[in-house]
């Protein structure tokens, strides 16, 4: 094999097909056992199941098109009793949890450290295996109480 002719277009081209074949392949399967184990065997409920590849986008394009935000979307979802107030919308190869509850949207913000995703793992090169945003734990605890002082109203202020 001629080495010049390497790559060639058609072996770009068979690469980039092979690669959107198998990524959300192996994400799918990923994810599940993701949210299996992030919802303690119980997995988050979604508006339907999502399109292999495009996920919940055919319903949020339509809502996008005539005007609304995305909002106008959940809110809608919830009405018709399609989902609880804890829900998960696919897009593209990104995954969204909506939380509608306030006592829900307080654990998470509030009380509860909940895992990272192993994604996090990839900025360790970027950022460090030692930063708040991709520790965990007691070590996440105390760099962010560390942090806390600088977001209190009295330090914004000036």
């Amino acid at each position: 094999m001629d080495m010049a002719a390497w790559p060639s277009p058609w072996h770009l081209l068979a690469c980039v097909m092979l690669a959107a074949i198998l990524l959300p392949l192996v994400k799918s399967l990923f994810y599940r056992t993701y949210v299996s184990l992030a919802a303690k065997g119980k997995p988050l409920p979604m508006p339907c199941k999502p399109h292999w590849l495009w996920g919940h986008l055919p319903l949020v394009v339509p809502v996008i098109q005539a005007g609304h935000h995305l909002d106008y979307l959940v809110t809608q979802l919830i009405a018709k009793k399609d989902v609880g107030k804890v829900f998960v919308l696919k897009l593209l190869l990104q995954d969204f949890v909506i939380v509608q509850e306030p006592e829900a949207i307080r654990e998470v913000l509030i009380k509860k450290n909940y895992f990272k995703s192993p994604t996090y793992k990839s900025l360790h090169p970027f950022i460090g295996s030692r930063s708040m945003i991709t520790s965990e734990g007691e070590e996440w605890g105390r760099r962010r109480a560390a942090f806390n002082p600088g977001f209190s109203y009295a330090f914004l202020k000036h």
